[in-house]
């Protein structure tokens, strides 16, 4: 970690918790990289849970900062993110994030966060956050149901299974530091 403090930096650090859900791997990615971003040019102590993994509430009382990532599997928030905006984030500064194969298509990208972001939270008076961003995301490469292909292929310009882009990420965790 860069020491901030001796170079005029963000001065005393931040404590920061990341919570995501990721099915396939690309919302984790998102996590981490912006979790590295905030302690490296920020000054920031960052916790990352896993609460799909963990599906225990972290402890919420001693941080400044949460930052919440969902992966949209089927158009739709994984549940254990979900349910977590339920909880109470008074005196925090929020941000907000997912990963979806539509917002990385780029003459996808404002439907899916119109869809993904706004929509989705005007049923969460409690959480205005500073930030909101939506990525790219991913899933296994195998083989896929005819179905599932053709469904999928009427919505996306092409079909790719890997459409993340995490200099996106990069760039918003840099942007993101500097309101945290």
């Amino acid at each position: 970690m860069n020491n901030l403090n001796e170079l005029g930096g963000y001065g005393v650090a931040k404590n920061t918790v990341i919570v995501y859900e990721t099915y396939y791997g690309a919302t984790k990615q998102a996590a981490f990289k912006i979790a590295r971003i905030l302690e490296d040019e920020f000054n920031h102590e960052v916790t990352v849970h896993n609460i799909g993994k963990d599906r225990e509430c972290p402890d919420l009382s001693t941080c400044d900062n949460i930052i919440i990532g969902s992966c949209i599997y089927n158009g739709t928030w994984a549940c254990h993110v979900e349910n977590f905006l339920s909880n109470t984030f008074d005196g925090k500064k929020t941000a907000l994030f997912v990963c979806s194969m539509f917002a990385g298509e780029k003459s996808l990208y404002k439907q899916a966060y119109q869809s993904y972001l706004v929509n989705k939270l005007e049923k969460y008076d409690n959480f205005q956050p500073v930030s909101m961003e939506a990525f790219g995301g991913r899933v296994p490469d195998k083989e896929f149901p005819d179905e599932w292909v053709e469904q999928v292929a009427k919505k996306l310009p092409t079909f790719t299974t890997n459409n993340k882009d995490l200099t996106r990420v990069e760039k918003w965790a840099k942007e993101l530091g500097k309101l945290l």
